[in-house]
């Protein structure tokens, strides 16, 4: 009979050693199986114990073989095997609707942002200002402050500045943005860039010139009236003096009370009516003068210069400059020894010429800046034509020295025709 297996002694040892424990199941015999009755044939006890002990080593080692190879399958099943899904929580209904008031929220939110954006680019565009309207703007504006300046100015009796000022504000808002003020504007001008703008432009150039111009005009007039009187009131205070020219004060009296603010220029009506008060002071002092003539006449009554000089002032105050250098000529024909006093008359008769022509040559270019003035109505266009013409037939027929007869021809061509 072939001995019992080790396997099966040491289970069997086992056993006996512990009664108390449920044993495990036995593995399965290696060899062949023991039969009964052969317990007599196993070795001493010593030697069955330390083969139990060798037993149980090898199986422990075995079985820690297998759980090895076990864990390492297993892992290697574990990593494999797909992940198990974590089961789903259904939402509760009030959970539904607070998610679904969040996103409206968020929609709300996201929809106003884009309105806010499209509106503020909406007002950009719309409130855009087109560069035209904002020159007109700004060129109007500035006109407005010198009609302002103007008027203080004027209140503070400055005509250079006034004039300045009204002159700049013309310019300012002669533009083609305000169809350069015309009135009525053409609303069909492509360079206009507001009708209504320029309304005020057409309404501001003719406040300019039917309000501001006159009143610096009048202005203009006082201040010469002023200084014409107090040269002649100057004169007037030394008719003592042997040597004042009484003719020729007597002269430039009689001009300044025909018309106080161009003495030279001729009569006006209207001028001496405006300044009356100063007219009234010289007329007035001409009685003095006329005392001072019969003087000095009742000492020189039989002396030719005296009497030549007598002659050549009417003369020159009848603007007839030729004919009173005709009768210095005669003086000196009549009596040689009179050169240096027919000298004398000679200059007098040069000087008064001048002087009457530099006013009359003011008084006709006054006219021409009337008439070639945007703003001046046409009937006072035709007025100041014909009063310029007049005065300069006045030098052709009256002056006869040929310089000035050539200097108001020319001034006559530059007259519109009647």
């Amino acid at each position: 009979m072939p001995p019992p297996s080790r396997r099966s002694a040491a289970a069997r040892g086992a056993s006996t050693r512990q009664p108390a424990a449920k044993p495990a199941p036995a593995p399965e015999p290696v060899g062949d199986a023991v039969e009964p009755g052969t317990e007599e044939m196993v070795p001493v006890a010593a030697s069955g114990r330390a083969a139990a002990v060798s037993s149980r080593r090898g199986a422990a080692a075995s079985s820690s073989r297998r759980g090895a190879a076990s864990g390492r399958s297993g892992s290697r099943s574990d990593r494999a095997a797909p992940a198990k899904a974590r089961p789903v929580r259904e939402l509760t209904p009030e959970e539904i609707a607070a998610r679904r008031a969040r996103l409206r929220l968020i929609l709300t939110v996201l929809g106003a942002s884009a309105a806010g954006i499209l509106l503020l680019v909406g007002l950009f565009f719309l409130l855009k200002e087109d560069p035209r309207a904002r020159t007109a703007r700004e060129a109007l504006t500035t006109a407005q402050s010198l009609r302002g300046a103007a008027d203080r100015a004027l209140d503070g009796r400055d005509p250079i500045a006034a004039a300045k000022a009204i002159a700049e504000a013309e310019t300012v808002i002669n533009i083609p943005e305000l169809d350069f003020a015309s009135d009525p504007p053409n609303l069909q001008s492509k360079d206009l860039a507001d009708p209504a703008q320029a309304i005020q432009a057409a309404a501001l150039k003719r406040a300019l010139a039917d309000e501001v111009t006159p009143r610096l005009k009048r202005m203009e007039r006082e201040i010469r009236v002023e200084i014409n009187h107090r040269a002649i009131d100057a004169d007037f205070g030394r008719l003592g003096d042997p040597a004042l020219d009484v003719l020729d004060l007597e002269a430039r009296a009689t001009a300044f009370i025909a018309n106080p603010v161009e003495p030279d220029a001729g009569p006006n009506e209207a001028w001496a009516a405006d300044h009356h008060r100063l007219v009234e002071r010289v007329r007035l002092r001409l009685s003095d003068l006329e005392r001072e003539k019969r003087r000095r006449d009742a000492q020189v009554t039989s002396d030719p210069i005296r009497l030549a000089e007598i002659e050549i002032q009417n003369l020159i105050r009848s603007e007839r400059f030729a004919d009173a250098k005709a009768r210095v000529t005669r003086l000196r024909t009549d009596f040689p020894r009179t050169e240096d006093q027919a000298a004398v008359l000679d200059r007098r008769i040069e000087e008064s010429a001048r002087k009457t022509w530099a006013g009359i040559e003011q008084y006709v270019q006054t006219r021409l800046d009337d008439i070639q003035a945007a703003g001046t109505p046409t009937s006072r266009r035709s007025q100041a034509a014909q009063e310029a013409r007049d005065r300069l037939d006045q030098v052709l027929n009256s002056f006869g020295l040929e310089d000035y007869l050539g200097q108001a021809r020319t001034l006559r061509d530059r007259l519109p025709a009647p």
